[in-house]
């Protein structure tokens, strides 16, 4: 669906290896979806997570994975990872 926006409010999320366990409260998730060259282009943008939240750095590599990766494979297999 090109030219469509899914943004997901995160309300309550719980992390638990940190101390602040709430800093993802609060937050949209967002998904722009377009189309670039006949095909899907799926921009994701976490608004609101920052570089002084003690998770950035594992949560930039978690949601790249799961972008990148996961959603990509679920996408083309219906099978996402882990399956």
């Amino acid at each position: 669906m090109p030219n469509k926006k899914v943004v997901w409010k995160v309300t309550d999320f719980n992390l638990e290896w940190i101390k602040n366990k709430k800093e993802w409260d609060d937050k949209d998730v967002i998904f722009d979806i377009s189309e670039k060259k006949n095909a899907t282009q799926i921009d994701f943008t976490h608004l609101g997570l920052i570089r002084s939240f003690e998770c950035y750095e594992d949560c930039k590599a978690g949601c790249t994975e799961h972008v990148t990766a996961s959603l990509v494979k679920f996408i083309n297999d219906e099978k996402g990872m882990p399956q």
